[in-house]
């Protein structure tokens, strides 16, 4: 299939399919796209659909995002991007079958029922970190920090190297469990208030000092809300893809 010509050179799908594969952008592309149809297909087993009211309002809604207000614009879009009248409305079908499984997967009920099952997945830890490119002078510092752990917010600004957090006393904000590598998460949430942690190598020649700031549990606002359907949607496609074949 050709997508286009430059200077009388046929540029396919194919070789799209290649760049993207050879620029390591084929993987999270593919994935995306693989999760989006397993969605689709999980809510058509279900029995959802898409009835001729929502069709013709999900093609409004497109249109009007679009910024095709007029009929002329609608076929001049159509034409520029090679898409079908038909191809356009088997797609909004698709998002709207999309929408009614999430909805079935992430209602309000699943997702408090979720957050209840696996509280301690959505505690958090307020901590502060000093970021060191010495072994010797990290292991020196957290000395001093044994002696004098209220020096810790001077130490980072006179000493770290991370120059994002160093003027703000080593802040890294709340971190919630999953986002810090495996050793350094289950030190840290194992550990109490104003416990020091390290120094850890976490990358070259880079040696990282941490306080705990204590652990807490989120309440299931919005923020926390979003995440909790993220982790619904992402365990029912781990669970549903582990058994399709591949083949690009």
């Amino acid at each position: 299939m050709s997508l286009l010509s430059i200077n009388k050179q046929e540029i396919t799908a194919e070789d799209f399919v290649n760049y993207l594969k050879l620029t390591d952008q084929f993987e999270s592309a593919f994935t995306k796209f693989v999760n989006y149809k397993l969605i689709i297909s999980g809510g058509q087993k279900l029995g959802h659909d898409c009835s001729v009211e929502e069709l013709q309002a999900g093609v409004d809604i497109y249109r009007r995002a679009s910024g095709l207000h007029r009929a002329e614009d609608t076929l001049n879009w159509f034409t520029e991007n090679k898409i079908s009248q038909e191809q356009l409305e088997a797609f909004i079908a698709e998002q709207t079958v999309h929408t009614k499984m999430l909805e079935e997967l992430c209602g309000d009920s699943k997702v408090e029922s979720y957050f209840t099952l696996n509280s301690p997945k959505y505690q958090y830890v307020q901590a502060a970190h000093i970021m060191i490119d010495n072994p010797n002078a990290a292991k020196e510092i957290v000395a001093m920090l044994e002696d004098e752990p209220e020096s810790f917010e001077e130490l980072c600004e006179e000493h770290s190297v991370d120059e994002e957090s160093k003027y703000k006393g080593g802040d890294m904000g709340r971190i919630r469990r999953g986002v810090l590598p495996d050793e350094i998460e289950a030190k840290l949430f194992n550990a109490k208030e104003g416990d020091i942690i390290g120094p850890i190598k976490t990358g070259d020649n880079v040696y990282e000092i941490i306080r705990c700031g204590g652990i807490a549990q989120s309440e299931l606002n919005d923020e926390v809300s979003v995440q909790v359907m993220r982790d619904i949607e992402d365990e029912w496609l781990q669970t549903t893809g582990k058994e399709i074949p591949r083949d690009m």
